[in-house]
Order: structure tokens, then sequence, then C-alpha cells
């Protein structure tokens, strides 16, 4: 999925080093422009290395810094990164490993503005936000969040922009205005918004899609490619949430391996009716059977109390009755999961093929932005759960410790009842 070049093979050794201790079992596939500066022969080697079916990460020394003139004139899959030293092989380990995050987070964290539309992709005609940082994520508000948002600072526009920064800080825009900063809390019951700008623009989502149609099917082509490697190498199981990402999983499973897609859903006894109506509509558009498996956590949730951060003893149950269902179907499985780099720390650690137990899991959307999971599935003519459509970010079940002053408000706003425990 992932290939690095650097200027030259001692450049290349330096990353290698790094690589095997910060990015282990990664397979990640190193190449060199054979110590060249010249733009013309740097770019010619460029050209006949990078395809349209993986990632590449360029790393440049201080010294090659003119060579980030090159990146507009490759792919969107395509990022150059300056390491801060005169070269490669000069940084630390933990620089170079730095480094190599940093180019994986400047592909997926731009946003461009080309007519009346958002435009994912570095060739836009304005950039409107772009960022190296792995934490930031950027996703489109739907109706549910406008209803939060406009009572308390009025008009913004439809299908608002979010970055999500860090400690809960969201940056709003409306077309290429910035126009409010929104302060979602972890814990209490109210979130802080301040407005910067009367200006808005009512987008159409549509237009959006339209717009981002070859930058949609770019990451498409990637994942199935990475797929494809695993072609009759075992039965392909994908853990369903009812959630984006892993509905987007499920499409991209059927897509790469056409039958024999086997997707699970762990009832909880705690989900949403939301989620629940979700699995079964999506499933027989799909034409698949969903495996259901119960995770006895409304009852385990009576005697061990909430879960909390520190003590997520519901996630436990979960992969417990997941695997117990997997083992019931295959002596062989492939999980597929939703898994992106940019919903936490630990999971941009992983490898996007690693063995967990006794399954072989892989990640194909690693690099996938939330914004692309949204359109993913309009793309492919489905809706996203209607809770998506209230304003939530992720969904989990009721008592998920997760859920932040942000859901709950769209809870009360929207009347939905949690069962007292």
């Amino acid at each position: 999925m992932f290939n690095l070049i650097v200027k030259a093979k001692r450049d290349a050794d330096a990353v290698k080093a790094a690589l095997s201790r910060f990015f282990n079992g990664w397979n990640i596939k190193i190449h060199t422009f054979k110590g060249m500066t010249s733009s013309d022969k740097v770019f010619d080697i460029l050209s006949s290395i990078i395809d349209d079916k993986s990632f590449f990460i360029i790393l440049l020394g201080r010294n090659e810094r003119h060579l980030m003139a090159l990146d507009k004139l490759f792919s969107d899959n395509v990022s150059f990164f300056v390491v801060d030293k005169s070269k490669v092989r000069n940084a630390r380990l933990l620089e170079i490993a730095l480094s190599f995050e940093y180019g994986r987070a400047k592909i997926r964290n731009i946003v461009g503005w080309n007519n009346e539309s958002y435009f994912f992709s570095k060739s836009a005609e304005e950039i409107i936000f772009s960022s190296h940082i792995p934490a930031i994520d950027v996703f489109i508000g739907f109706s549910g969040f406008l209803k939060l948002l406009e009572p308390r600072i009025g008009r913004i526009g439809s299908y608002p922009l979010i970055i999500r920064d860090y400690s809960g800080l969201h940056h709003i825009y409306s077309g290429v205005f910035k126009i409010a900063e929104l302060k979602i809390l972890s814990v209490g019951e109210d979130f802080y918004v301040n407005r910067l700008s009367d200006k808005y623009v009512d987008l159409n989502l549509n237009s959006i899609l339209t717009s981002n149609v070859n930058v949609i099917e770019m990451y498409e082509r990637i994942s199935l490619s990475f797929l494809s490697q695993f072609k009759g190498m075992g039965d392909i199981i994908v853990p369903w949430s009812g959630g984006k990402d892993s509905t987007c999983a499920l499409v991209l499973a059927l897509k790469a391996f056409r039958k024999n897609v086997v997707p699970i859903f762990v009832d909880t006894g705690l989900e949403f009716n939301e989620t629940r109506e979700y699995i079964d509509e999506i499933s027989s558009r799909l034409g698949v059977n969903v495996e259901v498996e119960y995770a006895p956590i409304d009852k385990e949730l009576k005697v061990r109390g909430l879960p909390t951060f520190d003590n997520r003893w519901c996630t436990r149950l979960k992969i417990e009755a997941l695997y117990n269902r997997i083992k019931k179907i295959s002596d062989n499985p492939i999980v597929i999961v939703g898994d992106r780099d940019v919903e936490s720390r630990l999971r941009s650690l992983r490898p996007p093929v690693r063995r967990h137990e006794f399954v072989l899991q892989l990640a194909p959307m690693k690099m996938w932005p939330t914004w692309l999971s949204q359109l993913y599935l309009i793309y492919n003519d489905l809706p996203l759960n209607k809770l998506y459509y209230y304003g939530f970010y992720r969904i989990g079940c009721f008592i998920c410790p997760s859920l932040r002053s942000w859901e709950r408000a769209i809870m009360r706003e929207k009347s939905i009842q949690i069962p007292q425990f």
C-alpha cells in the first residue's frame, strides 16, 4: 500500500532502519532517484516508479527542497515532504518515522475550492486548508449539524466543512470562508461555538460528490488493489457495526471478492434503533446475509457498571463475541476492517496487514479521511446511517464512553430515549 522514495542508497538505508524500528511489518517498498538532483531527471525517474495502485511519499532533505516544485505534477496519491536536515540520512530514526507519518497525513488533509464546490485535491484552483498533522480530520456537516449550531450562531449554509483539530477544537468552513470555531468536550453536557464571519454559502451535496469522483475513485482503486493480493487466501469476513467505515469496508470487500463475503453484526443489546434498521436496509440492498452474534453487554452492565475510557470492558466482550462467531464460520478467516489512521494514534501505528490471534486482518481504508467515507457510500448509491444525518460523528451503542457532549446534545434534540440502568 505504501512506497517511500528518497534521493540515494544511504538515505534508503536510514529509512529502512527507521521503518524497522517504528513500522515493523508494514512491508513498505523503498526506492531512490539514484542520487539525482536535477528536477527534470528526478521527474523522469519518479514517473517510472509511481503508479496509481498505492501511495508514494517522497522524503527530501533540505538540500533537495527545490524538488518540492514537482509535487503538483503528480497525482493525489503522491506526497513530497522535507525532513528538517540537509540530507534524509542525517536525521534521527524517530524524525524519519515522523516524516513518513507527516507525508501520509499531507495526502488526506487537503481541501480546495473549484467553482462552487469543495475539491479534495492539491490540483484545486484555490487551497482552503492543508496540513501534515496526523490527528487532523476533515468531514462534511449534514442537516443535524446545522440544527444544533444555527440556533446559537445563525445561518452557516448547507454542507459546511468541518476540520477536526486537537482537544475537541473544530474549524467550520462554509465555502472558502472560515465562519466559526466549535469546541466539543469529551465530558459534560455542553459544547461551545464562536462565530467568526457572517459569510456563508449553500452548497449542493451532489455537486460536491461530482467534483470529487476522480479522487474517490483513486482511493477506491488503491484499496481494491491492496485487497486483490489476498484473493483465494481465505474466507472473507467483515465486522459490521452499521457505521460508515465498516459499511465502506463491506462495499470494498464485495467489490474485491465478489462473493462469499460474510458480514458479522455484534449485537450488544444496547444498539440504537437507527442502527438496527440500517443493518436490515443495507444488507437487503447489497444482497448479503448478516451473521448476528450476541455480546451480553446489556446484562453485564448491571454488574460491572458503565464502561469508561480507562476500563472499556465492553470492547473486550464485543471482540470475544466477534471471534466466537468467526470460529464457527471459518478455519482460515481474513477479516476486513474499516480502521483508519485518523481515528486514533493506536490505529495509525497498526500495519495494513496484521495477524491478530487466529485471524489475518486487513485495513484497506487506512488512508481515508472522514469526508471520503461519507461520500463513498453516497457514490455507491447507499445512504448513511440516520445517526450521521442527525449530526453524529461516530456511532457506537448507548453507553459508549466515546459519546461526547455533542452526541448527547443530539440525543436531547432528537428525543432519543436512552434506557436507565
